[in-house]
């Protein structure tokens, strides 16, 4: 019958899954060409003891620091395979643009990648709520102070409804960077304390890499600090 020829050729779930993501993989490249030197390779081999796939797939990512893709290993080691995955999220003073969203477009599709293997994923994309371009935005508004975080969290609302427009997966937790003030203070006294970090004329603060020889920063950019900056 017409309608049994038609259910065996079929896609079956894990082949419709495999399409979908073959289309975004080549869109992006598409639109991005320098996706290329940085879009994580994936190789097959056998994994024991797998419920769910006879084969499955070995990540491969590109390390910035070794300059060089190795195989994706989880810094956590759940038993039940966890991912812990941290993203930079919005600054909450305006709407997103396109070119903020190829960034969260880009997380989403190592997320899912990562949900393909098998893994599951804990996903922390922070907020940030509090900026010099939150301050002046709410200036521009002649907003009060007590009445800044109504114009953050109009545009994080915006930003939550434009990631489901996007079909985005949504991340485990959104916190906002003004939860967590007290703890940033700490972090950069303790730095001050070591040395590591300095003060500008107006306030600012900032790690200084001149202090750490062999430091993740110097092996990932190899400064050349006796090179005069014009």
């Amino acid at each position: 019958p017409r309608h049994e020829t038609i259910s065996q050729h079929s896609p079956s779930v894990a082949e419709r899954s495999k399409m979908r993501f073959t289309v975004a993989l080549r869109l992006l490249l598409l639109f991005s060409p320098s996706a290329k030197a940085w879009i994580p390779a994936v190789t097959i081999h056998r994994r024991r003891n797998s419920p769910l796939f006879a084969e499955i797939k070995t990540l491969y990512m590109y390390n910035t620091k070794s300059r060089e893709k190795q195989p994706f290993e989880p810094i956590r080691r759940d038993a039940d395979g966890t991912v812990a995955m941290y993203t930079c999220g919005p600054t909450v003073y305006d709407s997103a643009h396109l070119g903020n969203f190829r960034a969260f477009l880009t997380y989403d599709l190592l997320k899912r990648v990562l949900l393909y293997l098998g893994y599951s994923v804990f996903h922390v994309c922070n907020i940030t709520d509090v900026d010099d371009k939150i301050l002046v935005r709410a200036n521009q508004r002649k907003l009060s102070i007590g009445s800044i975080s109504g114009l953050t969290l109009e545009y994080e609302l915006a930003f939550m409804d434009d990631l489901k427009s996007l079909n985005c997966v949504l991340a485990t937790a959104y916190p906002r960077a003004t939860e967590h003030v007290p703890a940033m203070i700490r972090f950069v006294q303790d730095l001050a304390l070591k040395g590591l970090a300095y003060e500008t004329h107006d306030g600012s603060w900032y790690c200084d890499t001149h202090k750490v020889q062999g430091s993740y920063r110097q092996q990932l950019v190899q400064p050349n600090y006796d090179e005069k900056m014009e």
